[in-house]
């Protein structure tokens, strides 16, 4: 009987050691599970926040861009708007044209209107005339 007994209670101590073990490993394993999704979110987080400042800078850049193209637009309105100043102080229609006579009459007038035009053209962009 004591021989029995000897035998159960080895029986159950080894069963409580495996269980134990079992505890550990399980416990080391749950671990490493969460270690490894933390860093999987972690990851994740690092990812979102590197798109949203992708998008920032992407918006940013959006901004300036259209801050640039409307400055140069106004700076191309103003220089038209110089040019045609330039070009009425320039150009005055001469009193003959004033009411046409004839077809050949507009058409020399427009003619000349054209080649003083193209002078005027000329010499402003050499800067000439401002």
């Amino acid at each position: 009987m004591k021989l029995i007994l000897k035998i159960a209670a080895g029986i159950l101590l080894a069963s409580l050691i495996l269980f134990g073990l079992r505890l550990l490993v399980l416990s080391a394993f749950l671990s490493g599970m969460k270690n490894i999704g933390d860093d999987a979110l972690n990851k994740q987080r690092q990812l979102m926040v590197e798109r949203q400042q992708k998008e920032k800078e992407t918006e940013r850049m959006k901004i300036e861009r259209d801050r640039q193209a409307k400055e140069k637009a106004r700076l191309e309105a103003e220089a038209k708007r110089q040019k045609a100043l330039a070009w009425g102080k320039y150009y005055q229609e001469p009193e003959d044209c004033l009411v046409f006579q004839s077809d050949a009459h507009m058409v020399a007038c427009v003619d000349n209107k054209k080649k003083a035009r193209k002078e005027f053209d000329r010499l402003y962009d050499q800067g000439k005339i401002r």
